[in-house]
C-alpha cells in the first residue's frame, strides 16, 4: 500500500482537512498493513528436490527437506512478477544439499557462478528483490 496523508486543514475546523470517517479508514487501512509485517512468518515446506517459488511465496520462509539434493530454480520476473523490494527466505532442514539458481535471465548478487548453495542442514538464506530479475542474497553460503 503506498503512504496515505491525512490533511489537517489550513486550521482548526475549517472544513478544508480530510473527512473523519476517511481519515478513519486511512488508519484502519496503515494498521492493518503494519500488523501483518510484523506478524508470524508463514512456512511453505517443501519435501521433493526440486522447487520454483510461487507468487505466494513473497514474504514467505521456504524450508527444504529431503536426504537428496534440492534444486532450487529462482523464476524470471516474466513467469513471477513479484512487487519491487519483496524478500522471500529459503533454509534447509533437510541433509540434501539446497542449490538456489536463477532462471535464464535471473541475477543472483553475493554470490559466484549465479547460483546460492545454503552451507548445510539449517542454514538459510534470504533473497531480496533489488530490481526486476535482480536479487541479492544474504546468510549462510557456500
Amino acid at each position: 500500500m503506498a503512504q496515505q496523508t491525512i490533511a489537517l486543514g489550513a486550521s482548526a475546523n475549517d472544513g478544508t482537512g480530510t473527512k473523519a470517517r476517511a481519515a478513519g479508514s486511512m488508519l484502519n487501512d496503515m494498521f492493518t498493513e503494519l500488523y501483518a509485517f510484523y506478524t508470524k512468518t508463514p512456512i511453505n515446506a517443501q519435501t521433493g528436490t526440486s522447487y520454483t517459488p510461487v507468487i505466494g511465496d513473497a514474504g514467505k520462509l521456504i524450508t527444504c527437506s529431503n536426504a537428496g539434493a534440492i534444486a532450487v530454480t529462482w523464476p524470471a520476473h516474466a513467469d513471477v512478477a513479484y512487487d519491487a523490494e519483496v524478500s522471500i527466505k529459503v533454509a534447509a532442514l533437510g541433509a540434501g544439499a539446497v542449490t538456489i539458481t536463477g532462471d535464464a535471465g535471473v541475477t543472483i548478487n553475493g554470490v559466484s557462478g549465479g547460483s546460492v548453495v545454503l552451507d548445510g542442514q539449517y542454514a538459510g538464506a534470504e533473497l531480496i528483490q533489488l530490481s526486476t530479475d535482480v536479487w541479492l542474497a544474504i546468510g549462510k553460503l557456500v
